[in-house]
């Protein structure tokens, strides 16, 4: 992988995307991420890590799911590793925004089925 993200090519980037997407522990992915920042320079790394741990399948809300993703990137906020903390600070923001994002669709989405409801009886 490390080797992929050196010659920084389009076809080696997205296959490294696609093995980090590959399931593992949050330990064993935390220790890829560290050894593939630590030797690799490229520019969608940061996206990639990042993407790779976002839920692609849920049943109801995708809320819980997106917050427990963003909870496992801030133990990286305060590691010793400069480009890791970066990274988990670079994931609590996309993970924010998309948290957010995804309130107000199903807001939205609960707004538009009201009619579909029964009328309450007092």
């Amino acid at each position: 992988m490390i080797a992929w993200l050196q010659r920084d090519g389009e076809a080696d980037s997205y296959r490294v995307s696609k093995l980090l997407e590959n399931p593992m522990s949050w330990d064993q992915f935390t220790v890829r991420a560290r050894r593939l920042l630590a030797h690799a320079e490229s520019r969608q790394l940061v996206s990639d890590l990042i993407c790779a741990r976002e839920p692609m399948s849920w049943s109801g809300s995708r809320v819980p799911y997106l917050q427990a993703s963003r909870e496992e990137y801030a133990a990286w906020c305060d590691d010793a590793d400069a480009r890791l903390a970066e990274t988990g600070r670079a994931a609590l923001n996309r993970f924010d925004q998309m948290i957010e994002r995804e309130r107000e669709r199903e807001a939205r989405e609960d707004d538009g089925w009201k009619w579909l409801r029964p009328a309450s009886r007092s």
